[in-house]
């Protein structure tokens, strides 16, 4: 997604990790990070001057060990109080188990408060705002994608070792691991804010992700898993209203992909003219309309754009009229 800072992006982009493996029966791990975090740990530690190779070390964790990541910062010179620094805080959920900073209920990742409380604090204290946004931003993800992710289980957690070494990152990252077979990450991405400055168009966030088709394939191949792949374009539209209109939007969203109809929810609170623009441009033939009146009465307005025609109609009847269509 291209020209949007609205974290319900990288919610959408777990929902497609989930749904993707699910459907491919691949069972996977979504880790989560943010670089803003990875960057406020380095500061705190007093390692800004070297921030790139501090990076580029925690990046080499799988390959070298811990053990190897810190005589990697002995390399560059660190001394033993930044290195005890960046141990506690990147280690610090493989280091003591009895404090992990995730746990689960139900295969859903629950962010143990105690410990992100702790590490925001220690970045207010020494007036590190960067680090306290992307705690911020780590939340908020996690808040949008429990809103509207299938119920279906995957392991999805925070993980301070997670670097993705490439340097125009500078906000969520994640990464896709497997244990079912000995493999590296088959996927991976994260946010972006001026990636496109360096082709001449200032200004431009985004954020994306990837899949490693190659690995994917062998994953796959070596578990004997080829599903057959059905695509297809969006049938509906939900109109984002901003507010208590959106937390309700995104609820009838994961209503209307529980039963297997293709939607999506315009990502940010933009003037309604754009968003119907955008439905149209994208040939979408549904925009649902979840306003204030659609949200007291828990029903939507429903817009056929072929026809034009428009009714307010209950969850349950818009669902079956798009399972018809």
């Amino acid at each position: 997604m291209v020209g949007s800072n609205s974290l319900i992006n990288e919610a959408e982009l777990l929902c497609i990790y989930q749904s993707a493996f699910e459907q491919l029966k691949v069972p996977v791990k979504i880790k989560i990070n943010n670089r803003k975090i990875l960057s406020a740990i380095i500061e705190f530690s007093q390692a800004s001057d070297k921030a790139a190779e501090v990076i580029t070390a925690i990046d080499k964790l799988d390959k070298i060990g811990r053990d190897g990541v810190e005589n990697e910062f002995r390399k560059l010179g660190l001394n033993n109080a930044q290195i005890d620094r960046l141990r506690y805080l990147v280690f610090f959920h493989l280091e003591d188990p009895d404090k992990e900073i995730s746990q689960y209920v139900d295969g859903v990742l629950q962010p143990q408060k105690h410990f992100l409380d702790r590490i925001e604090s220690l970045f207010k204290e020494s007036n590190i705002h960067n680090g306290v946004i992307g705690i911020q931003e780590i939340r908020d993800t996690i808040k949008y994608y429990e809103s509207i992710r299938e119920e279906r289980w995957v392991s999805l957690e925070i993980d301070f070792t997670l670097a993705r070494g490439l340097n125009y990152y500078t906000g969520v990252i994640v990464e896709v691991t497997t244990d079912a077979v000995k493999m590296g990450s088959i996927g991976g991405g994260g946010r972006y804010d001026d990636l496109t400055g360096l082709f001449g168009l200032k200004g431009l966030s985004g954020v994306g992700i990837s899949f490693g088709i190659d690995r994917i394939y062998d994953v796959m191949e070596e578990l004997n898993l080829f599903p057959d792949q059905l695509a297809t374009g969006s049938k509906a539209m939900l109109v984002n209203f901003g507010g208590e209109n959106e937390t309700y939007a995104l609820s009838v969203l994961k209503g209307l992909r529980h039963e297997g109809i293709a939607a999506e929810i315009y990502p940010e609170a933009a003037k309604f003219d754009k968003q119907m623009k955008y439905a149209n441009k994208r040939n979408i033939p549904f925009v649902i309309l979840p306003g204030d009146e659609e949200r007291e009465k828990q029903m939507v307005s429903l817009k056929n754009f072929t026809t034009g025609e428009q009714n307010m109609l209950s969850i349950s009847d818009v669902i079956n009229l798009l399972k018809s269509e």
